[in-house]
């Protein structure tokens, strides 16, 4: 047997009334009497179905007979003890000769418990064609506990004691009009409908209630100006037809016909809304699309400045999301969602940072406001982008977060002026800055990046710029512009100059252990800093061949000219070894220094050189100085004092020694 735990159930016990049985109770010719009381019996087997009862009953023609304070007693397997349904009536005209009874008079009908309660004025029933019609004012009364009771797998039909511990709420039905065809098992009510319960209302122009052959529920429908408003939130559902059908364990209502849902801060629409009353989950399918606050779903708003601008007030304009399927997992409490779940071709945007995100499923959890986002997620912020396996936002906490195969793509303008720029004509760059790495966070305006870091970017010459790291991580200031980048765990910059630049240049790189770069606020590099196992390189090219200038140190710290990226002063400090290789076609020559502080000026092009300095110039090694001056420009080293010692036969060393005065 199926359940009867629908809050729209309404009269499965009607279909006794309905059946007439008391019509077929064979009232003597002429009969006339007060206070009577007729017994009806089942003409197969003689078991008492039912007792009539009236203070009088009037004969008014051959076969009509008013009864007055008409009363009907209906009993379960003929026992008096087990009444299962009473009805009333001030009066009731009877007609033997089409088997109908009516009245224009009051009408009610309940079971023996008072579970169930049914009232209207004018009433009219038919044995014949199994019909019962209640003309106005129809009021039915469901007790909740007797819901419950049939849900538990109570018999239908039998008196159903109130349930202790269980809810005394009552479902109440209100309508015009009322129909019950007993042969086609169909409970109609019309003409301004409203289901009312502690949960929730409901109206419509039609309510429908389907029996199957047996008298169990097959399923109830709403139909026409279909409104449900859920008295927890105030959220609102609007369609042209609401189906409630049980199969098995599961109780669904579906919403059709361009169902639209609100609870005045968010609103959605489908093709269908179905909703499980069992599992209280609420889904909309084929074309779903809701709209929610701004601030319920986050973003990984650092993408979407730029340098020239600050990030603009929001709107107020709510961020759609919009898939095949979107499900909502609702609580218990007056919470309007405790869950929800995008799935097949979701879309997230919002109009006011102008973002846009994609993926296969999305899942929003409201009591951590977090979204995450799989299946080939991607997020779109003006410019920027960011890809990988898994997206996470968590709004509570300020969060943004990316997991495998992290992909991102950030204007350029957001780490100020390009690197080697002098002047702004070609500051800014054609592309994106790239960032790929195993794992994302950003929080506290910090963005990090780990596992495998790879970031790249092309200027507007073509010029490009590489880091490699296990670690990186971008600090952001006023406007979301970059502030600090640091970079650790064998971390290797390398730039590239395009062959369109006038510079003899062709490689600058620097490899160590941790690399910090801080910007100006109006853009321009500050400094670069580089710590543990420095190796810094450049390679040139000149007239005769290609020259290598290599410096290694503990700590390298880059400072850089004011308004311009050009390099002011580099200091180098433990361990410090520099060389210069020239790789000429007919020979190679090799100079190199060492010390413990090397201090080189752009101005002069001058490295100086102290700590115990040494330097090795072709075939010649100096030593015992306090300070070596090494002009990069011409190779050519100054001390004052030294000592130089040849490492091997030469001809030339007093010219080198005399290279060598100050």
């Amino acid at each position: 047997m199926k359940k009867f735990s629908a809050p729209l159930l309404v009269l499965f016990v009607l279909s006794l009334l309905a059946g007439s049985a008391w019509l077929s109770a064979q009232l003597p010719q002429g009969f006339s009497g007060k206070k009577f009381s007729l017994p009806w019996q089942d003409r197969k087997t003689s078991e008492l179905k039912a007792i009539l009862t009236g203070q009088n009953a009037k004969q008014i023609s051959g076969s009509q007979v008013l009864v007055s304070d008409f009363g009907i007693q209906m009993f379960r397997n003929g026992n008096t003890n087990q009444v299962e349904l009473i009805a009333e009536a001030p009066e009731c005209f009877i007609d033997r000769s089409n088997s109908s009874a009516s009245s224009a008079g009051k009408i009610k009908a309940y079971t023996a418990s008072t579970n169930i309660y049914i009232e209207g004025e004018g009433f009219f029933c038919q044995q014949s064609n199994a019909v019962l019609i209640i003309s106005n004012k129809v009021q039915t009364i469901i007790r909740k506990d007797f819901l419950a009771s049939k849900s538990a797998g109570g018999k239908s039909g039998s008196p159903t004691p109130f349930v202790s511990g269980g809810t005394n709420e009552n479902l109440h039905i209100f309508s015009d009009h009322f129909q019950f065809f007993y042969e086609s098992n169909l409970v109609t009510y019309t003409g301004n409908v409203r289901v009312e319960d502690a949960q929730m209302d409901l109206t419509c122009d039609v309510l429908n209630i389907y029996f199957s052959t047996n008298k169990t529920l097959e399923k109830i429908t709403a139909e026409n100006r279909v409104v449900i408003v859920n008295k927890s939130d105030n959220s609102r559902a609007t369609g042209t037809r609401a189906t409630y059908t049980i199969v098995g364990e599961n109780e669904t209502v579906a919403l059709t016909g361009n169902p639209f849902w609100t609870d005045g801060q968010q609103e959605g629409k489908a093709d269908i809304f179905t909703f499980d009353r069992k599992l209280g989950i609420f889904r909309a399918e084929k074309n779903a699309l809701f709209k929610v606050p701004r601030n319920k779903i986050g973003g990984p708003e650092f993408l979407g400045a730029s340098a020239s601008s600050t990030t603009p007030e929001p709107t107020g304009k709510p961020v759609e999301i919009s898939a095949d399927i979107i499900s909502f997992t609702l609580p218990q409490t007056n919470r309007p969602i405790r869950q929800m779940i995008a799935e097949r071709n979701v879309v997230i945007t919002s109009d006011d940072d102008q973002s846009r995100a994609t993926a296969d499923k999305a899942i929003y959890t409201d009591a951590t406001g977090k979204i995450e986002l799989t299946g080939k997620p991607v997020w779109k912020i003006k410019e920027s982008e960011i890809a990988a396996d898994i997206l996470t936002i968590d709004r509570t906490n300020r969060f943004f977060g990316a997991r495998t195969n992290v992909q991102m793509k950030i204007p350029a303008s957001l780490f100020g002026k390009a690197l080697g720029a002098e002047k702004a004509a070609v500051q800014q760059t054609n592309g994106p800055v790239q960032i790929f790495s195993d794992d994302f966070s950003y929080t506290t305006n910090v963005a990090t990046f780990r596992g495998n870091v790879r970031a790249m970017a092309l200027d507007a010459n073509l010029s490009k710029t590489s880091l490699d790291a296990g670690l990186l991580q971008i600090g952001f200031g006023q406007s979301n512009q970059v502030k600090t980048v640091t970079a650790k765990q064998s971390v290797i910059l390398q730039q590239f100059p395009s062959p369109s630049i006038a510079t003899d240049v062709l490689k600058n790189s620097v490899a160590c252990e941790s690399l910090i770069l801080t910007r100006s606020p109006t853009g321009w590099l500050e400094s670069i800093h580089a710590e543990t196992n420095v190796v810094g390189q450049q390679i040139k090219h000149v007239a005769k061949g290609d020259v290598a200038q290599r410096i290694s140190a503990e700590a390298v710290t880059i400072h850089f000219l004011p308004n311009t990226n050009q390099i002011d002063m580099v200091v180098a400090e433990r361990n410090v070894f520099a060389e210069k290789i020239e790789f000429l076609p007919e020979n190679q020559k090799l100079s190199q220094a060492h010390g413990e502080r090397a201090t080189y000026d752009s101005l002069t092009e001058t490295v100086e050189l102290t700590g115990t300095p040494t330097a090795k110039i072709e075939k010649i090694f100096f030593y015992d100085a306090r300070v070596f001056r090494w002009n990069m420009k011409t190779g050519h080293i100054s001390a004052n004092p030294y000592r130089g010692t040849p490492t091997a036969s030469t001809n030339d060393l007093r010219i080198l020694i005399r290279d060598l005065q100050p």
